[in-house]
């Protein structure tokens, strides 16, 4: 039976059918500033500043005390003027600071309970017993202060007009690069409490005045001249001998020297410094004097022919990897009147309690067990353990150390459910074969397992937040993989090249799949997104020459999903020639790189509903003038619209962040209008651009605040945004018709007047001025009810042709870009009865409202009851009469008829 459609007027806001997703974890802008905000602090992690202007850093932003001065905060700043920091600032990140140069001095708040700063604007701790950064602007000399302990890694770097340095007697480590490039620096005395010098500590300080002993130099004090051996003045030495005055090695002295075979250590010495021997050299046997404390990080690093260690009495410090890489290295010795180490009978370092197993020779073989007790497998412990198959790990283990079994050739190791942390490349380049990870684990560094070739097995722990990146990469035997729920950012490169993956679920919850994650991954046939994605990096699944696409019958558009909506994410197309192009309404993200080099498209339609815009999703798309944003999209990512031909651009309110250079070399932009506040902007987003920045009053306030043009030519200007139209637009209509809108972002109203050179604005199929039909569009729209909120599939069928079919995934669906004509309509779901209809589409939008039901649900109500089964006898004795949809839903048995056995059923 045909039906005519009542035509009325239906605007559904598919932006209240999406899921709940997560906000991206993105940075703040405030100022020159950029901070995220973690327990209710805010944490600075970026800025933006000109060499030589001043920084401050205030007590707080947008309200959130600032408390922590990350590590990145200052990596794209190559030096400041004056750099002030407030009472709240709690902890400065050790590395902070270490490229900065900073001219003219850092001043610290007073009432500060963690900082402090001298007259010559040099930082220290509160009581001065860490010396962290001296300012540029130290002339002539500088007398450190006697309560300091400590000068930090690169404290006086780049100083280069610092010619004296007073160290007080007291002083006792002198960190990594303290001194480099200070170029004008000819003496610095070293007072004999020092027991530490770090890496490079004086190097590039060319002026220095070395004493030379022995084709050696070193720095020390009119007492004992040779206290720290600096370096040979020639790296071509074979055998070395100091000076036996010597106390300290400092950082780095053999560096390169890689044709080194005998060295005699002097009775005196008490500190080996970070990286002393890294020289890759022939030493085959070293002894350690009896006065040493302290072995730096890496002090014997890659010293392949040592074959044993001795550790003496004195000894009460080895740093993480002090010996890694010694793969010639049979065993340990330690002293057993040691108060801080000792080892087990197949020459195995541990701490004296036993509670961290510090490092394994080499030539460790076959199985070993850890000492019951452990609690820390320390850092490289394994590393190069080439004839090591099998560790048995204590449930005692808390913490598994970054490189801890790398390159080793460990097949087997039992991870115990107590440890909490596994440490960055922990497992690299292991002939692992299976892994399970428990589910105490609550963080993981990156590439713990990259590069097992042998890996065919591994399960995650349901707690864990990332995939790191480079985690399973080039895990060529790794079969299948099951990403938990609790996973919310799938790094990058995390399965790149891992060429057996066939089998993986990524469970809901997942929001960020990051560039290459998947790349390579050639075994992919079928991939399965949650719908809590909102961003999908390049090259996500690049490489996977055998990942079948979803497409759709409107273009060479290839998509990811899943069942319930296979049209999810638009990966690309297959036809990059393409003109123009029209995205699927049930399209929720555009994935990074969807659209670049589509150098011939002119025109594109994006769908209401769309959430995330990829990066480089448009990227040298150079014939694209025009595009509208819907006020869905939440995320635009870095260059997403670089080198397009856009002449005018609206923001929507709903926009939450854009990323690094989004309209980056956009030439022909003349307007960029921001319908609400300002989003979370990376301060490349306009470089190399010029144009005029519409916004309301009070963000424009903001923008003068700032006074940031984000590498652009920006002229802000204040413009209301109307929610229906811009100022310029106008309509074929009667003359004198009037379009009233209200500004995004200060509710302001305007009245348009039509003119006579006007054209239509349809929306819908109904001009919204005039009211006139568009004769060649047509549209169905309606609520579809159901018992339950599973996905439903909607199809049109003309003269036996199917013209479109629709995921319906919400309570209302939506078909576009109809011809007016007789169609069949159908609605199937899971469990419920197929609803087929005759239909009649005029021009304009068409309304059909829709309930399915369960087989045997012919009251409509949703369950079965008592009610169904007396309908449906009552049709069968001839008292009523059912017809329709509802005789379809009495027909249980699906004979065409409707009988007793209906009943039954």
């Amino acid at each position: 039976m045909k039906k005519t459609i009542t035509m009325l007027l239906c605007l559904t806001m598919l932006l209240g059918l999406l899921p709940a997703t997560p906000a991206l974890a993105q940075a703040h802008p405030y100022d020159n500033l950029f901070y995220t905000v973690e327990n209710g602090n805010a944490v600075i992690v970026d800025c933006n500043v000109e060499y030589g202007d001043d920084l401050i850093i205030p007590a707080t932003l947008d309200g959130y005390p600032v408390t922590v001065i990350s590590e990145t905060a200052f990596i794209q700043c190559s030096g400041f003027g004056k750099v002030t920091i407030s009472q709240s600032v709690t902890s400065i990140a050790p590395t902070a600071l270490d490229e900065c140069i900073i001219e003219n001095g850092i001043w610290v708040d007073e009432k500060n309970p963690v900082y402090s700063s001298d007259e010559f604007g040099v930082l220290f701790n509160k009581d001065k017993t860490l010396l962290i950064k001296a300012p540029r602007m130290l002339n002539d000399g500088y007398t450190i202060p006697d309560t300091v302990k400590t000068i930090g890694r690169h404290a006086f770097r780049w100083c280069k007009n610092l010619t004296k340095v007073k160290l007080p007697e007291g002083v006792t480590c002198i960190e990594e690069r303290a001194f480099f490039n200070c170029a004008s620096l000819f003496h610095i005395s070293i007072p004999d409490s020092v027991k530490r010098v770090g890496l490079f500590a004086f190097n590039m300080s060319n002026a220095l005045v070395f004493t030379q002993y022995n084709n050696g130099i070193y720095l020390g004090n009119e007492t004992n001249p040779y206290h720290t051996f600096v370096k040979p003045l020639d790296n071509s030495v074979t055998a070395f001998s100091f000076h036996a005055d010597t106390k300290v090695i400092a950082g780095g002295a053999f560096y390169n020297c890689n044709g080194l075979i005998q060295l005699t250590v002097p009775e005196g010495v008490v500190s080996i410094g970070e990286r002393a021997f890294d020289c890759s050299s022939d030493l085959t046997q070293i002894t350690l004097p009896n006065s040493l404390q302290h072995i730096g990080y890496g002090a014997f690093v890659s010293c392949h022919a040592l074959t044993e260690i001795r550790i003496g009495t004195n000894v009460t410090e080895i740093e993480p990897g002090a010996f890694d890489a010694c793969t010639g290295l049979n065993k340990f010795w330690v002293d057993a009147n040691n108060t801080a180490y000792c080892c087990d009978e197949q020459g195995v370092l541990y701490n004296k309690e036993k509670t961290v197993l510090l490092q394994a020779p080499r030539a460790i073989s076959g199985c070993y067990t850890v000492a019951q007790g452990v609690t820390i497998i320390e850092k490289s412990a394994f590393n190069k353990c080439t004839a090591l198959t099998e560790v048995i790990l204590p449930d005692t283990v808390t913490e598994i150390g970054e490189s801890a079994f790398s390159r080793s050739s460990v097949s087997t190791v039992n991870i115990p459910d107590g440890v909490t942390h596994i440490g960055a490349f922990a497992f690299y380049n292991s002939d692992l074969s299976a892994v399970r990870i428990p589910d105490s684990v609550t963080t993981i560094g990156d590439g713990v397992f990259c590069n097992c070739m042998n890996l065919e097995q591994a399960i995650l722990p349901e707690g864990l937040t990332e995939i790191p990146p480079q985690m399973f990469i080039s895990c060529v035997s790794l079969t299948q993989i099951n990403i938990p729920s609790s996973v919310s950012t799938i790094g990058s490169c995390a399965f790149e090249a891992c060429t057996k993956l066939a089998q993986l679920t990524i469970s809901e919850g997942v929001t960020v799949i990051d560039r290459s994650a998947f790349f390579g991954c050639t075994a992919l046939t079928t991939v399965s997104l949650p719908e809590s994605i909102v961003d999908i990096g390049l090259g996500a699944f690049g490489g996977c020459r055998n990942l079948e696409y979803n497409h759709t019958w409107r273009g060479p558009g290839k998509y990811l999903g899943s069942e319930g909506n296979p049209f999810f994410a638009l990966m690309g197309v297959s036809d990059t020639d393409i003109e123009s192009f029209t995205i699927p309404e049930e399209t929720k993200v555009l994935a990074a790189g969807a659209f670049s080099t589509c150098e011939c498209m002119k025109t594109i339609k994006l769908p209401d509903g769309l959430v995330a815009i990829g990066d480089q999703a448009f990227h040298d798309c150079a014939t694209l003038s025009e595009i509208e944003i819907p006020d869905t999209v939440i995320f635009i990512g870095d260059e997403a619209f670089a080198d397009c031909r856009l002449t005018e651009i609206v923001i929507p309110d709903s926009v939450t962040y854009m990323g690094e250079g989004v309209f980056s070399e956009c030439k022909k932009l003349e307007a960029i209008r921001f319908c609400g506040d300002a989003p979370v902007m990376h301060y490349w987003v306009f470089n190399q651009t010029t144009a005029t920045v519409y916004c309301h009053q009070n963000l424009l306030s903001w923008a003068k605040h700032i006074g940031r043009n984000y590498l652009g030519t920006i002229n802000w200007a204040d413009g209301h945004v109307f929610r229906e139209y811009l100022p310029d637009e106008g309509f074929r209509c009667p003359v004198g018709g009037t379009k009233t809108a209200t500004c995004e972002g200060c509710n302001a109203t305007d009245t348009v007047t039509v003119s006579e050179f006007a054209e239509h604005r349809y929306e819908m199929g109904k001009c919204i001025v005039c009211g006139e039909i568009d004769a060649q569009s047509c549209f169905l729209s309606g609520i579809l009810s159901s018992a339950n909120d599973s996905s439903a599939h909607l199809t049109l069928l003309q003269s036996g042709e199917q013209i479109t079919t629709l995921t319906v995934t919400g309570h209302t669906y939506l078909c576009e870009d109809l011809l007016p004509g007789d169609y069949t309509l159908t609605v199937s779901k899971e469990n419920h009865v197929t609803y087929r209809t005759d239909i009649t589409l005029l021009p304009g939008e068409n309304k059909l409202d829709l309930t399915l039901c369960r087989p045997g649900d012919v009251v409509g109500l949703g369950d079965l009851n008592m009610g169904d089964v007396a309908t449906i006898y009552s049709h069968i004795r001839g008292r009523t009469q059912l017809t329709g949809y509802t005789k379809d839903c009495a027909d249980l048995s699906g004979d065409g008829k409707i009988n007793l056995g209906d009943v039954t059923r």
